[in-house]
């Protein structure tokens, strides 16, 4: 997931945002005369409750002292304050029908990749690639949430496959190496210790590789990093489903950006 800087209202809010205003302020103005230059506060409050923005926000007053502590701490992971975290998943929840409020967690952030395989759909391959690759990658992370169902009893699997080149003086080698993953897992933060090789030429590839199974896989934060760096940042700005290649992707399978509504 991407760090989130200098805003706080993301993908569609704005356009919904301004929606509302045009809304509110035609059915207005034209009924005002042209000597009438102010707003009244009733006209201006009711502009406000017009919008997800002000309930948000009045969610976000009703939250225990706890509570909005709560947020703070998940809002540091994606570098946003306590009540722009909330607000940002409250809108979100509004959006996709979902009562109540959102768990706070640093694992969790709003928007995550999802993979719907259907029964019978075989091999599924989803791939990123990269050339910013500057020091050895130490650890592979990833938040997930597995409900997978085994169509094989032996030959079924899940797993990440981390490659990246180096060079150690005698031509490029290509490093690669593999991680399983469990087909039934909570909301949760796996990591995983990829070869470490000097000389790095800055090439790499992510896949999300499975096989003979199906159901839902939900995941967030899939990096490859070390103590300076996040080499496998998203460019397009929290839509994983912009940015892995489809390699393989068979009919009835489902690849998007889904907000869950559940914490990891």
């Amino acid at each position: 997931m991407a760090i989130v800087s200098d805003t706080t209202i993301s993908g569609g809010l704005g356009t919904l945002d301004k929606r509302y205003n045009r809304r509110f302020f035609a059915g207005v103005l034209a009924n005002v005369t042209k000597k009438r230059t102010k707003f009244s506060r009733l006209e201006l409050k009711n502009f406000a409750k017009g919008n997800q923005m002000y309930e948000a926000n009045d969610a976000w007053n009703s939250l225990s002292v706890g509570d909005k502590s709560a947020w703070g701490g998940a809002g540091l992971y994606c570098g946003l304050g306590g009540n722009a975290a909330f607000v940002q998943d409250k809108i979100y929840r509004q959006m996709n029908g979902l009562p109540g409020n959102g768990t706070p967690s640093v694992y969790h952030q709003y928007l995550i990749g999802h993979l719907g395989i259907p029964e019978g759909a075989g091999r599924v391959l989803l791939r990123m690639v990269g050339s910013n690759l500057t020091a050895v990658p130490e650890t592979l992370s990833i938040s997930r949430k597995i409900d997978l169902v085994s169509e094989n009893g032996g030959s079924e699997y899940l797993k990440l496959i981390f490659s990246y080149v180096y060079d150690p003086g005698a031509g490029e080698v290509v490093q690669t190496d593999e991680f399983n993953l469990n087909l039934n897992e909570a909301w949760g933060v796996q990591t995983f210790a990829p070869t470490q090789m000097e000389d790095v030429t800055g090439v790499w590839t992510l896949d999300i590789d499975c096989n003979l199974v199906h159901g839902d896989f939900w995941f967030d934060n899939l990096y490859v990093f070390n103590d300076r760096e996040i080499f496998t940042k998203d460019p397009y700005c929290l839509k994983p489903d912009q940015v892995y290649n489809r390699v393989l992707i068979p009919d009835g399978v489902i690849f998007e950006t889904a907000y869950h509504g559940e914490s990891v």
